[in-house]
């Protein structure tokens, strides 16, 4: 298990593979609880899948995409719906091509199509700057197709 934690300064941080990936199916469990910010970071320029609360939308957007922007909202893994607050959630993130689409707990939830993320990069992840939070994972597995 790994268990991401942030610093009395609230610096954040980012822990990446050495290894790059450009198609992969990427799956862990992860848990939490609180108002999080963690992600986990594909390819470059980088895809972010969002794990909890985004900072600039003050709301869950747990398995949502971040560009810069939310493309599309997962609406369907918010908390008490897919989410299971301070249990273990399972999340599957399969990058095909200049296509990236999540699973949660075994249930589609969030497609993003764009070619601009075509280059190989190491899968990272993160703990934001400026929150308290504390966030596990397990588990985790990179297949190449």
């Amino acid at each position: 298990m790994l268990v991401g934690e942030s610093d009395p300064s609230l610096t954040g941080s980012m822990l990446s593979t050495e290894t790059v990936y450009g198609d992969v199916l990427l799956e862990l469990e992860v848990r939490f609880s609180g108002d999080i910010d963690s992600g986990i970071m594909l390819r470059q320029p980088e895809v972010q899948v969002q794990i909890g609360v985004s900072r600039s939308l003050k709301r869950d957007m747990t398995c949502s995409f971040y560009v810069g922007s939310y493309p599309e909202e997962a609406r369907a893994a918010r908390a008490g719906e897919l989410l299971e607050v301070g249990g273990w959630n399972r999340i599957r993130v399969a990058a095909r091509g200049d296509t990236f689409s999540v699973w949660l707990n075994g249930e589609p939830v969030s497609t993003y199509t764009s070619g601009r993320h075509a280059r190989p990069g190491p899968i990272g992840l993160q703990i934001h700057a400026g929150v308290p939070m504390k966030v596990e994972f397990r588990d985790i597995r990179a297949l190449v197709p």
